[in-house]
């Protein structure tokens, strides 16, 4: 998957295309940038020259052929965006990071569950999967849990990430649009709680207390229902 960083607030989310390209117009904006200059800064640390002065519209054309470009060879180069002073210095205004996030396929889940695990994996290298595929009720019920539907996964917290930490980012991920699901259960400071569709509110939950050291998102919420034979 290509997924792009935009520098500022929430520099963290692994954005798709359009809403980086999104993100980075917001940036422009608020900077109220003109006279703009972009430029490439590549992995082994090389940078390219400052292309001439353009407007927001002409710099977002210029994002364009560079995500293009990031689709076609996987390479993923810096693209920076500055404004021009009075004296010919550089002020930096945002810069795009690419990255190629590999996709971790679940055997017999969704691909929007593989994708969202992915992304999970990518940003939190020691976390551990604990779940895809599962056929099974919910402990104490009779509703049929999302995993045998194929549309959940579980991961625990590692070594370095808190479970906090990786439920938190995936909220943030949901409520900016970088990723999509029904609902999601973890921690945040010692308590179970959980967040649901539309609005990604956080709340407090009844569910099981090993969600203080894993996450479960259900990517899509089957309510309970029985799973086809």
């Amino acid at each position: 998957m290509d997924r792009f960083r935009v520098s500022g607030g929430g520099s963290d989310l692994l954005r798709p295309e359009a809403n980086a390209r999104r993100t980075l117009a917001g940036r422009l904006m608020v900077a109220q940038a003109v006279n703009l200059h972009t430029r490439h800064e590549r992995l082994d640390g090389t940078k390219t020259e400052w292309k001439p002065a353009v407007n927001r519209g002409e710099a977002l054309d210029r994002f364009d052929r560079f995500a293009a470009a990031f689709a076609a060879d996987r390479v993923g180069d810096r693209f920076v965006v500055a404004h021009e002073k009075k004296d010919g210095s550089k002020v930096v205004l945002a810069a795009v990071n690419g990255e190629d996030v590999k996709i971790l396929a679940l055997t017999g889940c969704s691909p929007a569950t593989s994708q969202c695990w992915s992304l999970v994996k990518h940003q939190f290298p020691d976390v551990i999967f604990a779940g895809g595929l599962v056929s099974k009720q919910i402990s104490g019920t009779t509703d049929w849990s999302d995993h045998a539907w194929g549309t959940a996964f579980d991961s625990t917290q590692g070594a370095k990430t808190t479970n906090d930490e990786q439920f938190e980012w995936l909220v943030r991920m949901a409520r900016a649009g970088c990723t999509d699901f029904d609902y999601l259960l973890g921690s945040r400071a010692g308590r179970v709680v959980e967040s649901y569709a539309p609005d990604f509110d956080i709340e407090s939950s009844g569910a099981a207390s090993s969600h203080l050291w894993h996450i479960h998102a259900s990517v899509v919420n089957h309510h309970g229902a029985r799973p086809p034979a």
